[in-house]
C-alpha cells in the first residue's frame, strides 16, 4: 500500500529467472493457495485473490497518477520478495514476486535519499509540482474508495436490504439453529420473564446478566401461549457471531418486525453514497477508538489476558478479515461484495493516515515543503532528519497491528 522506496533499489541486481525457474516458483504460490482452500474454505481463498486485486488496482491508481504527471515508473510488481516473472515494457518492469501479499509501484526519487543520475531527475516525484505528486500519491487510496462505492453500488442493486423495525422484547425471534437457546426448547414469540432470579423484561438487563453467566446453567422464566413455563439452559462461553470469549450467549434477539426493500439501480445509487458516507464516518471514529489511550488500553487488557476478547472493539488484522471474508462467501456472493466493499473503503482510508510509508505520510511531507517554499526556492525535507518523528507513531501502529494479530491467531 505504500509507493515507491526511500532507498535506491536497482532491478538490474537482481538475477532473471530461467523458466524453469519461474515455473517452480510460480507452482509453490498455487500450491500454497490450494493448500489455504483445504485447510480452510475456497471462501477463504477466494477472499484472498479478492484482497489482492484490491491491493493491486491501489497501485494501479498510483502507477497512472505517476504517469500521469511525467513521472517515471521503474517497477509495476504483484506480490514480494524472490522475482516469479518478469517483462519490460519500455521504462517499466511489468511481473509477479513469490509472495502475493500485496504490489508495489517503484517511482524514483521518492526522497533526497536517492541518488538519482542528473538526466533523469527530471521525472523524479522529487521534481514534480505539489499539485502532481499529491494527485500522484492520492490516487491509490481513491482507486479504493471507487473499488468500494462500485462495490456497495452491486450490493444494493442485486440484494434485498432487510429493514428491521419495531423490536418487542421480551418476545423473542426464532433461536439460532444449535444455539443454547434453541438446545433449552425455547421457540419463537416466547416472552423471557426472568432468567436466574433476575428480572430480564428489560433489554439491557437481559444483555447484561446474560454476558456475566458464561457456562452457567441458570433457570429461565418464559411466557409461552399466556402460560408461565420454567426451562433449564446451559448459557455458551463465547459469542460465536463475534468470536468473544468469556461472556454468557444465549442465541436470542428481540422479535421484530423484517421489510425487505428491493431497489432499481437509480436508487442503488443513491442507497450506496449513504452507505458510503456513514461507513466513512464510523471508519473514521473506529481508527480514532482504537488508537486512543483507552483503546490502546483495552488492546494490551485483551493481548494479556486481563480482559475478554471483543472483534467488534479492536481492529482486526489480516487473519481476522480473511476468516470473516471467507464466512461472507460461504454465505452468498453477494455478502461476499458487501464486505469487500467494506475492506476496500477501510483499505483506503487506513492509507491516508498521516504516517510513513502509508500515503497519507507522504501527503504530509509534500504540503510540508510546499508551505516551506517561498519565492522561487523549492523547499525539500531531509528523509533522515524526518524520519525519527514517525518512529513513535509507527511502532504504535505496530503494536496494534501486531496485538490484533496475535488475537485473531490465538481466538482468545
Amino acid at each position: 500500500m505504500t509507493i515507491g522506496t526511500l532507498v535506491r533499489s536497482d532491478p538490474t541486481d537482481q538475477p532473471g529467472l530461467s523458466r524453469g525457474q519461474s515455473v517452480a516458483r510460480l507452482g509453490i504460490v498455487v500450491a500454497l493457495l490450494l493448500l489455504l482452500g483445504f485447510a480452510a474454505s475456497w471462501g477463504v481463498v477466494a477472499f484472498v485473490i479478492a484482497l489482492i486485486v484490491s491491493i493491486v488496482l491501489h497501485e494501479l491508481g498510483h502507477y497512472l497518477g505517476a504517469r500521469w504527471g511525467g513521472m517515471k515508473v521503474t517497477e509495476y510488481f504483484i506480490g514480494f520478495g524472490p522475482r516469479i516473472w518478469s517483462t519490460r515494457r519500455g521504462e517499466t518492469e511489468y511481473g509477479l514476486k513469490a509472495l502475493p501479499l500485496g504490489a508495489y509501484v517503484k517511482v524514483p526519487g521518492m526522497s533526497n535519499l536517492e541518488e538519482i543520475p542528473p538526466e533523469e531527475e527530471a521525472r523524479t516525484y522529487r521534481a514534480q509540482s505539489y499539485g502532481r505528486r499529491v494527485r500522484m500519491v492520492f490516487a491509490g487510496p481513491a482507486m479504493n474508495l471507487l473499488i468500494a462505492l462500485v462495490l456497495f453500488i452491486g450490493f444494493f442493486a442485486f440484494h434485498d436490504e432487510r429493514i428491521i423495525s419495531d423490536p418487542r422484547w421480551p418476545a423473542i425471534d426464532a433461536p439460532g439453529e444449535g444455539s443454547p437457546a434453541a438446545v433449552a426448547g425455547l421457540q419463537a414469540g416466547d416472552r423471557i420473564l426472568r432468567m436466574n432470579g433476575v428480572d430480564v423484561t428489560n433489554f439491557d438487563t437481559f444483555r447484561t446478566t446474560v454476558r456475566d453467566l458464561p457456562g452457567k446453567t441458570v433457570p429461565l422464566d418464559i411466557e409461552r401461549s399466556g402460560e408461565p413455563l420454567e426451562l433449564q439452559v446451559t448459557l455458551a462461553d463465547r459469542n460465536p457471531g463475534t468470536g468473544e470469549r468469556g461472556i454468557g450467549f444465549l442465541g436470542v434477539s428481540p422479535a421484530v418486525d423484517v421489510t425487505y426493500v428491493k431497489r432499481n439501480m437509480p436508487e442503488a445509487v443513491q442507497r450506496s453514497f449513504t452507505e458510503f458516507g456513514t461507513q466513512v464516518g464510523g471508519t473514521v471514529v473506529g481508527i480514532g477508538r482504537i488508537f486512543s489511550p483507552a483503546g490502546l488500553t483495552k488492546l494490551w487488557q485483551t493481548v494479556t489476558g486481563q480482559r475478554p476478547d471483543d472483534p467488534t472493539q479492536r481492529a482486526s488484522s489480516i487473519v481476522g478479515i480473511v476468516r470473516e471474508g471467507g464466512r461472507a462467501a460461504d454465505t452468498g456472493w453477494i455478502y461476499f461484495v458487501g464486505l469487500l466493499g467494506a475492506v476496500n473503503l477501510a483499505l483506503g482510508l487506513f492509507n491516508l493516515l498521516p504516517l510513513l510509508p502509508l500515503d497519507g505520510g507522504h501527503i504530509v511531507i509534500a504540503t510540508y515543503e510546499r508551505l516551506r517554499s517561498r519565492k522561487g526556492r523549492v523547499y525539500r525535507v531531509d528523509m533522515a532528519k524526518v524520519m525519527p518523528i514517525f518512529v513513535v507513531p509507527l511502532i504504535i501502529l505496530f503494536t496494534v497491528v501486531m496485538g490484533s494479530f496475535w488475537l485473531d491467531i490465538t481466538g482468545r
